[in-house]
């Protein structure tokens, strides 16, 4: 099984569950049952930072063995130097943040990162957009 969790955003493609709710992934996908899952613009929307933790541990709990996650979102580090140093501007920026509706929490690649390490997940790729979004890619151990 193929999940993907957003919500910003629809994926047309028979290959995957899409899935806008936290609450429906137990509804969709047994523990160690998903094959890849992509988490695309959702945890800052759907948790706040206390919450972060518990969320993602929830979702790579879904992963089987070998299984890839996904994350991709925005980093707020990377946006507020962007801002500091004038290469976005305050509607940009505010646009960056908040385009794809409220959102709960903010959080930089090292705080996922680690947080994927300490759940048996091996971060295989960070990638730092332009837009200051990021995408990690990791493997269950």
């Amino acid at each position: 099984m193929k999940l993907i969790l957003t919500k910003s955003k629809e994926y047309h493609s028979n290959e995957y569950v899409n899935l806008q709710e936290l609450n429906l992934i137990d509804v969709f996908c047994d523990d160690a049952e998903a094959v890849e899952i992509i988490v695309d613009d959702f945890l800052s929307s759907e948790c706040t930072y206390e919450e972060l933790g518990p969320t993602l541990e929830k979702i790579c709990s879904k992963l089987r063995l070998n299984g890839k996650i996904t994350i991709i979102d925005k980093d707020i580090e990377l946006l507020n130097h962007s801002l500091t140093l004038g290469r976005t501007d305050l509607d940009s920026y505010n646009n960056i943040l908040f385009g794809a509706g409220p959102i709960k929490s903010v959080y930089n690649i090292d705080i996922i990162c680690d947080l994927l390490k300490s759940m048996s997940i091996k971060v295989t790729q960070k990638i730092i957009e332009p837009n200051c979004s990021i995408i990690v890619e990791g493997i269950r151990c």
